[in-house]
């Protein structure tokens, strides 16, 4: 009886990745106006505009209920500003809902992941967040450039896993910030957690007596090499004497040469059977760097 289930999961780990990063969570209404999809310049036929309609809404301003994220940030982002509460990161977990029209589905609901900055940051520095949140959901991205009418036509993309856009991340639309009285600018992604599996839980293993060997490596790679795939390639290779790979940094921009970024993780090393002399280790490592250079063009940093 109880518990917690599969979709309380993912957003848990959601939820803890984007506080490791320094955001800030917020909750907002679901009920929302039909005038915000014209702030957000949607198209007549687009499918958000496939809204409910309360039936005794509480006002004109909650008549609706959204289906999308967006405008319940950006209307956050205004009211902080407002108030002189600048250069901040803000993350909702929470429900839309798209009117299915069919006889067998009265509608669908999604849970989705959105975050919004006005920090002096860049498309990959908000990339970089995404990134985080997919190792710790233990699964491998892409992206692919896309045009969506609220965002930047030549800085947002689509966020994919296997085959299926999940989400997108970039910067919010000049237009769309005026629209919403938001003088500064601001970068937004969202991922459908409900389009998502659960991380598979580690099995347990018996306390192993004999101590770890720690190690860094941080390397250089193209900026649209996924972290997800790093970590695949350094697992294979660091196999079954690494115990553990994690992520702790992802940088790009002054000193970082323009389309790389730097990104650094900490191994952790040690044999059941024996301590891990450092030649073991040192073997092993200069295997995972080779992979990685092999593989990515990755070059190692001191």
């Amino acid at each position: 009886i109880g518990g917690v289930d599969n979709e309380q999961k993912k957003e848990d780990i959601a939820v803890k990745s984007m506080i490791s990063c320094g955001a800030h969570q917020v909750r907002t209404y679901t009920f929302r106006s039909p005038v915000e999809l014209d702030k957000l310049l949607v198209d007549e036929g687009s499918e958000l505009r496939n809204f409910i309609t309360i039936a005794n809404p509480l006002s004109k301003d909650y008549s609706i209920m959204r289906t999308e994220m967006i405008g319940s940030l950006l209307d956050t982002v205004r009211f902080n500003l407002n108030r002189q509460n600048k250069d901040f990161q803000l993350f909702e977990v929470g429900k839309i809902f798209i009117n299915a029209r069919t006889e067998n589905k009265l509608f669908v609901e999604k849970n989705i992941l959105s975050y919004v900055t006005t920090q002096k940051v860049d498309f990959f520095d908000v990339k970089s967040i995404v990134e985080i949140v997919a190792n710790n959901l233990g699964i491998s991205l892409n992206y692919e450039a896309i045009n969506l009418p609220f965002m930047h036509p030549n800085m947002t993309a689509s966020i994919k896993w296997a085959n299926k856009t999940i989400g997108f991340v970039g910067k919010v639309h000049p237009q769309v910030l005026k629209n919403f009285e938001i003088s500064t600018e601001c970068f937004y992604f969202e991922i459908d957690l409900s389009a998502l599996p659960i991380k598979k839980s580690k099995k347990i293993k018996p306390v192993i007596k004999h101590p770890a060997s720690m190690r860094d490596l941080a390397v250089l790679v193209n900026e649209n090499v996924p972290v997800g795939e790093l970590i695949s390639v350094i697992s294979r290779a660091g196999g079954e004497n690494l115990e553990d790979v994690e992520l702790f940094d992802v940088y790009s921009g002054v000193e970082i040469e323009n389309g790389k970024k730097n990104v650094a993780f900490k191994l952790v090393f040690r044999k059941r059977d024996s301590t891990m002399t450092q030649n073991e280790v040192n073997a092993i490592f200069d295997q995972i760097v080779m992979q990685l250079t092999s593989k990515f063009d990755a070059k190692l940093r001191g």
